[in-house]
């Protein structure tokens, strides 16, 4: 199963790398979840420009809109 398809089944779709573009859905690639907190954290490796990127999502994301 490759990454993609191992965060699918997880409810995780990390499909391409945040650094170069590349598609993580290849037997060489790598996707991890793991929580910390109530942050739901993944570690992400692209075999194709061998990055290695930690994304966050947290539990609650306060934010606010611009005035039109």
């Amino acid at each position: 199963m490759t990454a993609v398809g191992r965060g699918v089944a997880a409810g995780v779709r990390a499909r391409f790398c945040p650094l170069c573009g590349a598609d993580l859905d290849q037997p060489r690639g790598f996707c991890h979840e793991y929580w910390a907190g109530t942050d739901r954290r993944f570690l992400l490796w692209c075999p194709d420009c061998g990055g290695t990127t930690l994304a966050t999502i947290p539990a609650r994301l306060t934010s606010y809109e611009p005035e039109h």
